[in-house]
């Protein structure tokens, strides 16, 4: 039985690795995002630029308009509960 795993990882400094998912897309980063949940969001923005090949071949805007539209939402709501 041979058993193969591919298993993406990045070397952020020598000996630490961060994984990367394999099966990103802008529409998970946005769900995390509105979620609130920093830790995925960020590793979902790695993981898409890691498997786009860089930053340059990223879906940069795209992703930017999700964060911004997040963050409003988490304004909006933080300033409802405020006034209420």
């Amino acid at each position: 039985m041979v058993l193969t795993t591919d298993i993406l990882a990045l070397e952020v400094r020598p000996g630490t690795l961060l994984r990367i998912a394999t099966n990103t897309s802008a529409e998970q980063f946005s769900s995390a995002a509105r979620a609130g949940d920093a830790r995925a969001t960020a590793g979902h923005l790695i993981s898409i630029i890691a498997t786009n090949h860089g930053v340059e071949a990223a879906p940069l805007a795209l992703l930017a308009s999700y964060l911004q539209t997040a963050l409003l939402e988490m304004h909006a709501a933080e300033n409802s509960f405020n006034q209420g």
